[in-house]
């Protein structure tokens, strides 16, 4: 039986494996939460703190706190670095809580995840 790979074949291979990481790269991605996930926080006020890999458009990304029941607050972006968001959650009573985003990064890929934490009346 005769291989049906040939040079060129191997060498776009070859070239797709060493392209293929670049794409993921290009997306934003968290790289660090305030509150962490599956941490606690004190109940009230809480800080909400989401550092990505790149820049985003802050005016094009958004942010919103979801409680146990599905309910969706949304949260005001703060001013802040080109790869952050920031927000405080007003008021925060007690019990479990995900933190929702969807950002736009500059090289225009949208992303989205969440960030799961409890709130409790000590945070720890």
């Amino acid at each position: 039986m005769k291989s049906t790979f040939t040079p060129l074949g191997l060498k776009g291979l070859a070239l797709l494996a060493v392209l293929a990481p670049l794409q993921v790269a290009a997306h934003a991605i968290v790289v660090k939460a305030s509150p962490a996930a599956r941490s606690s926080a004190a109940a009230g006020d809480v800080p909400v703190a989401l550092n990505f890999n790149s820049r985003i458009d802050h005016s094009r990304s958004r942010l919103a706190l979801i409680d146990a029941r599905g309910d969706a607050t949304p949260l005001s972006l703060a001013e802040s670095p080109e790869d952050q968001m920031r927000a405080v959650a007003k008021a925060v009573a007690p019990g479990s809580y995900r933190l929702e985003w969807v950002v736009l990064s500059v090289d225009g890929h949208i992303t989205r995840g969440n960030v799961m934490f409890k709130v409790d009346a000590t945070g720890r």
